[in-house]
């Protein structure tokens, strides 16, 4: 029962953002090239199907479409820092990791003092941002020019939506796209500020 009403749910949501869909009325190039080119990539990635394999023993909290968005958008960073912040299962560790093998992990419940260090940090995914929105806040300043924060489930609540627009609405933030399930903020400087609503179904 519940499971219909979800799909219910993201078809609606799909009828609304339908004019959203695959980058149409996007006039920046770099915009345009992360719709096209990350968030609706269709391409088969060498670790895909080994990751698929290997998730049907373990448990998820996410979609295998949403973790592989997590794989492309890691990719596409080239970062070499990262932060997980939140709970996170394994799985989508995986994902994350194998989108970037040579990059650093730190995972962590909560942006301390010990995490939030000098060092600069090029891609962060945070679940549950209105949870952990001050100590975002923060390490936007730590971020390098050209780093990514992803958030996970800035719809879901109004909290979670404040929060969101708190972030984005932060100078250092210069192109975010609103995917409901996810959101994600580019720190860019070269880049004109922008914000773009995405329908990802």
């Amino acid at each position: 029962m519940f499971q219909p009403f979800v799909s219910l749910r993201r078809l609606t949501r799909w009828v609304v953002r339908f004019r959203h869909r695959r980058g149409y009325g996007i006039h920046s190039p770099f915009a345009f090239n992360v719709v096209k080119g990350v968030i609706y990539e269709s391409g088969e990635f060498y670790a895909y199907a080994p990751l698929h394999a290997w998730r049907q023993n373990h448990r998820a909290d996410l979609r295998e479409k949403d973790d592989r968005l997590l794989f492309r958008l890691i990719n596409h960073s080239c970062a070499r820092r990262a932060v997980v912040v939140g709970p996170v299962s394994d799985v989508t560790l995986r994902y994350l990791h194998e989108g970037r093998g040579s990059c650093r992990l730190t995972v962590t419940d909560t942006l301390t003092a010990d995490v939030l260090t000098n060092e600069t940090c090029d891609f962060a995914y945070v679940n549950h941002l209105s949870r952990h929105i001050d100590g975002v806040m923060s390490l936007t300043e730590r971020m390098s020019d050209g780093g990514l924060i992803v958030v996970r489930g800035i719809g879901g609540h109004k909290a979670a939506h404040a929060a969101w627009q708190r972030l984005v609405a932060d100078d250092r933030v210069r192109v975010s796209f609103d995917l409901y399930d996810f959101g994600l903020a580019f720190l860019e400087s070269r880049l004109n500020k922008e914000h773009h609503v995405i329908n990802y179904f």
